[in-house]
């Protein structure tokens, strides 16, 4: 057993290096009863990387529910601490610190071959980032999300920008077919903000189906199945803290589905015979 510098407890097991959710509960102050309610909403995601520990209590050892790191990474996705006890800026850097501290000593005190298949990687990149690439892998298998840009964020991350752009050219550059919300918003006339409450209304819909939602926890826009038909969800490597967090791009044939764009038909086409 290893204790990373935040206090929580890093145990060898079965899946490799996990560390108990007893644990992160107290390091953020989030109640037991709503953890336990988000990892059983996201129980497909979460089952692949958790196992039960035996850890001492009062009464004896006791087997506990831990988490690897890509499990960690989720858990912690999903949850957010009261707003008085953190900001989003705080909550964020913690969760970057918290994921780095875990890398960091896994790597140095565990063969990461144990965990994830290895993939190939240039013989320059350090066994942190390798583990990461690994990691990424996985949580993008998990994620349905792809490995390429999740393994583009990991790469920019660490500062081999030049081999993350190869992997995956960042979406600020321009991506064909695919558009940002604020590029779509500008054609309407709209802001970003005005822009993504349309898509979340969906006026155009009787039953106001949205294409897209908020998560409660994070405050991140995620798509609906419904918004799945027409966007796709991508890794974001926030700049200054490194934390990567998903956003959305949109194809073009979005703002005709949620009816901020339509076709004109023929007869409107024709310039109106004069009178007379």
């Amino acid at each position: 057993m290893t204790e990373l510098p935040n206090g929580c407890r890093l145990i060898q097991s079965d899946i490799g290096p996990v560390i108990p959710v007893i644990d992160i509960e107290k390091l953020i102050g989030y109640s037991r009863s709503a953890i336990n309610a988000k990892l059983k909403e996201h129980e497909d995601k979460i089952r692949p990387c958790e196992t039960f520990v035996p850890l001492p209590t009062g009464r004896g050892n006791q087997r506990h529910r831990c988490l690897n790191r890509a499990g960690v990474d989720l858990l912690l996705a999903y949850i957010h601490p009261s707003k008085d006890r953190m900001s989003d800026d705080e909550y964020l850097a913690l969760r970057s610190s918290i994921l780095d501290k875990m890398g960091n000593v896994m790597a140095i005190t565990h063969a990461p071959a144990s965990i994830c298949p290895p993939i190939d990687e240039p013989e320059e990149l350090d066994e942190v980032v390798a583990y990461d690439l690994r990691e990424a892998a996985q949580i993008a298998e998990l994620t349905k999300v792809d490995p390429k840009m999740m393994q583009a964020a990991i790469l920019r991350k660490h500062g081999y920008k030049e081999l993350a752009d190869v992997l995956a050219p960042p979406i600020i550059r321009g991506e064909s077919g695919w558009h940002k919300p604020g590029d779509l918003a500008r054609q309407c006339g709209l802001t970003t903000e005005m822009f993504n409450n349309w898509l979340n209304n969906n006026p155009k819909d009787p039953d106001r189906r949205p294409f897209q939602y908020k998560d409660h926890d994070t405050r991140l826009w995620r798509l609906t199945p419904l918004g799945m038909e027409h966007g796709a969800e991508y890794p974001y490597t926030v700049e200054f803290t490194g934390h990567t967090e998903v956003r959305i791009k949109w194809r073009e044939s979005i703002l005709k589905a949620c009816g901020l764009k339509r076709d004109i038909a023929p007869d409107q086409m024709q310039i109106p015979s004069r009178v007379g």
